[in-house]
């Protein structure tokens, strides 16, 4: 699975739960290889036997939170469960800034504004050079209080550190702004 081969990194997950069927590894990385090939059901099912197998293993909470991401955003919906994992996730591991981003961009497509903010904060906080982090900081900002200096400004320190930062080019083109100083 590190080297990208989804498949062998399948194989050698189920081979490796058939020999112990409470190696909580094991199952979070079935199920993080099922989630790289789509298989997002099975995906599911592996990691939340990896939670039941270790509990306190962050890694399971973050990655079964991305499956549930995944599969919410082909329902339209943000489910509990999801926000419950990502919440999980930073509890165990307050240095998973991923976690905290993915947490933010979900309360604040869910209007929890400011439980947004403080997300998005936290991953910065924990990754001041992300570029991603203060994209989404701004999208934060953005959909709080519209295009706003604040908003500017993140979008400024994201484009700073990745001038290609694929959210904050789209939150540019969504909100008109060609020059981020006028």
């Amino acid at each position: 699975m590190e080297d990208g081969d989804s498949t062998a990194g399948l194989e050698a997950s189920r081979n490796a739960t058939s020999l112990d069927p409470d190696l909580a590894e094991g199952w979070w990385t079935l199920g993080e290889c099922d989630r790289r090939l789509g298989r997002i059901p099975e995906a599911i099912a592996s990691l939340r036997r990896a939670v039941a197998a270790r509990p306190h293993d962050w890694r399971s909470h973050h990655y079964l939170a991305l499956c549930l991401l995944a599969a919410d955003k082909d329902a339209g919906v943000i489910s509990s469960e999801a926000i419950q994992a990502l919440r999980e996730a930073v509890h165990i591991n307050p240095d998973d800034a991923e976690a905290w981003q993915q947490l933010a961009i979900c309360l604040g497509k869910l209007g929890r504004q400011e439980e947004a903010r403080q997300a998005v904060d936290l991953a910065i906080t924990v990754a001041p050079e992300n570029s991603d982090a203060w994209a989404i900081r701004s999208i934060v900002f953005w959909q709080a209080e519209g295009t706003s200096d604040a908003v500017r400004s993140c979008l400024k320190r994201s484009l700073a550190l990745d001038a290609r930062n694929p959210r904050a080019l789209q939150l540019l083109s969504m909100m008109g702004i060609h020059d981020l100083d006028s």
